[in-house]
């Protein structure tokens, strides 16, 4: 199962269905331009209406996702907040889960073979030399620019070191300034200023 959102109830689904979680963390510019890339966009009337979940998780972004929710607002800073809130559950996570496994996207992407195989060893999955060749042959094709106009299929294919830094050709300074001074107090707990 892979879902971003599902961040939200891992340890729900980690304690009623026995599952193995494994947590991608990613740079908040990177997610931000992957939602400003694809269009994507969240509502946040979603959390809203779940009053426990706010009160156990959320207290501290009710303002924020009600501001968003009621008011026009850009997909960058609509990205921001839902980065903040997904890497505050994660930090949360973090405390109490030490056994998950915890890997930045940009560290699996710099060397697939090596955290394909710590991931799949951490699932009690065999890494065959089907998946090592699935693995090299869809992280270092230049098939997949990030567009909309490449097939699903395509769309596994990318460079995956080349797609670290793609943000920055994705987000403007401006963005690029809102997105590290919106989520500073959360990145900092992942990143740091090198990342930038």
């Amino acid at each position: 199962m892979k879902d971003p959102i599902a961040i939200i109830s891992a340890d729900w689904l980690h304690k009623n269905f026995d599952m193995k979680v494994v947590v991608s963390i990613r740079h908040p510019a990177a997610f931000v331009s992957s939602l400003k890339i694809k269009g994507w966009k969240f509502d946040f009337e979603t959390f809203l209406t779940q009053q426990e979940l706010i009160d156990t998780h959320f207290g501290n972004f009710k303002s924020e996702l009600s501001r968003l929710s009621h008011n026009e607002h850009s997909i960058v800073e609509e990205g921001a907040l839902l980065w903040n809130i997904i890497y505050t559950r994660v930090l949360q996570y973090m405390s109490i889960y030490k056994n998950w496994f915890y890997l930045k996207h940009e560290d699996i992407s710099a060397q697939p073979l090596v955290y394909y195989e710590k991931v799949l060893s951490y699932l009690d999955i065999p890494f065959c030399n089907e998946i090592r060749n699935m693995i090299s042959e869809t992280t270092s094709s230049s098939k997949n620019k990030n567009t909309l106009e490449v097939s699903l299929r395509d769309s596994l294919y990318r460079d995956s070191k080349e797609n670290v830094s793609a943000w920055k050709d994705r987000l403007s300074s401006g963005e690029t300034d809102f997105v590290r001074g919106y989520t500073e107090s959360v990145w900092k707990n992942f990143y740091d200023d090198g990342d930038w």
